[in-house]
């Protein structure tokens, strides 16, 4: 980690409340259902990386994470927004519960454009190799 600024990745999760954006504007509680804040690069990030987002996405749809438990009044199939330095980023994801917990998607809104494409394969050892 101290030759790689990039990591690690660190996120500070909050439930929604009142805040200020970077350009002093006030954002209500009522416009965010959760609070997240990032470092990126060694540096607080003015927004949110789609990373730390989609991760936050994933949280919220398992069970006794600190997203979901900051969500607690949220329904679990509502999109999830982000109040962030910057304003709010809207994001969802579908999981599948069991064990493993599988993370099927994650999704950004915000542009109308396609962003990025890909798929992530993780395989986990045995519980005898571990």
């Amino acid at each position: 980690a101290e030759r790689c600024r990039a990591m690690p990745k660190i996120a500070l999760v909050a439930p929604a409340g009142d805040s200020r954006l970077l350009d002093g504007q006030a954002q209500p509680a009522a416009a965010v259902d959760l609070l997240l804040r990032m470092i990126s690069m060694g540096q607080p990030h003015n927004a949110l990386p789609l990373t730390g987002a989609f991760c936050a996405a994933v949280a919220a749809r398992i069970d006794g994470t600190l997203v979901a438990e900051a969500l607690a009044a949220r329904p679990a199939e509502a999109t999830l927004r982000l109040g962030h330095p910057s304003g709010v980023l809207e994001v969802d994801a579908t999981v599948e519960r069991g064990d493993p917990w599988i993370a099927r998607a994650a999704t950004a809104f915000r542009t109308a454009r396609i962003l990025m494409s890909g798929s992530v394969m993780v395989s986990t050892a045995p519980e005898n190799q571990r």
